[in-house]
């Protein structure tokens, strides 16, 4: 199963093995590999999960394929997208040494090896903006992420383009234009290299009880932000009654000018009851920027 980082990758994989439980006499195993590094391990790391006593003899991967050998059981590994090389070999071996033991695989990319099959989970469809309400109370009860970047356009729209299972990345030659343009190009280029699918469900996903109108609010505007229009910003801070702070930034200030940002945090919080609750909230966040 592959998709982006919190589409239901795992929800989805648990709910599969509950399913097919009953086909696997000698046991459904769901081992968490997301811990773990490139060097972390991993066939050990499935023994230890699974009950299995180390072999005094040979590998890890080598005493599991022989613990598995007699059993049909169904292994499910998930969070694997750090550990694609590693898995690969665990995987190829068991499959060839152990015929009635199967895998369910969950990352955020395909392992590409013989006899896998791919099942991609979709993102959660756009809104059709002619569907979207039309009445300004409506809109503040059910507001949507679309409707605003259609009223608010910015230089995103057209830098994102579909990778080959249709999820949007920003364009490698566009990343650092649009959204970090206050970076040297090299450290622009490593992060539009690690960038993330975005979630589709994001553009849709309604809040019936917006934060803004229960705690108190403090919003830093990016002026030179290529990704988010600055206007958007702007009203987002003056509708939810913000103390602004605006800094000549791309759309990622934290990087860029990272003392400031936590200087802004930091002065925050006034004399406030409620503001010292979120001078606590905003304590290891602070202490995480530094």
């Amino acid at each position: 199963i592959n998709g982006p980082g919190g589409i239901g990758k795992t929800r989805l994989a648990i709910a599969a093995a509950a399913g097919m439980k009953d086909e696997f006499p000698d046991g459904v195993w769901v081992v968490s590999m997301e811990d773990l590094n490139e060097g972390g391990r991993g066939a050990n790391h499935v023994l230890h999960s699974l009950g299995i006593p180390e072999s005094a003899v040979g590998s890890s991967t080598m005493g599991l394929s022989q613990a598995l050998k007699r059993k049909r059981a169904l292994l499910v590994l998930d969070n694997c997208e750090h550990l694609v090389a590693s898995i690969v070999q665990l995987c190829a071996r068991l499959s060839k040494e152990c015929e009635n033991v199967h895998i369910l695989v969950t990352s955020r990319e395909s392992l590409g090896i013989l006899g896998e099959r791919v099942w991609t989970v979709p993102p959660l469809p756009v809104p059709d903006p002619a569907h979207l309400p039309q009445s300004l109370p409506a809109l503040l009860r059910n507001e949507n992420l679309m409707a605003l970047l259609q009223k608010y356009p910015s230089a995103l729209g057209t830098a994102l383009v579909p990778d080959a299972a249709g999820f949007l990345t920003i364009d490698r030659a566009k990343y650092h234009d649009v959204f970090t343009g206050d970076l040297p190009a090299d450290e622009a280029k490593a992060l539009a290299a690690m960038q993330g699918p975005v979630k589709g469900d994001i553009f849709g996903t309604a809040f019936p009880v917006p934060a803004r109108k229960t705690i108190p609010s403090w919003y830093m505007v990016a002026t030179e932000d290529h990704a988010i229009n600055p206007d958007l910003e702007r009203f987002y801070a003056q509708r939810m009654k913000a103390k602004t702070t605006e800094l000549k930034s791309s759309h990622v200030p934290f990087l860029s000018q990272p003392d400031k940002v936590v200087t802004m945090i930091e002065e925050a919080p006034s004399s406030s009851t409620i503001a010292g609750q979120v001078r606590n909230e905003l304590g290891p966040v602070t202490e995480w920027s530094g």
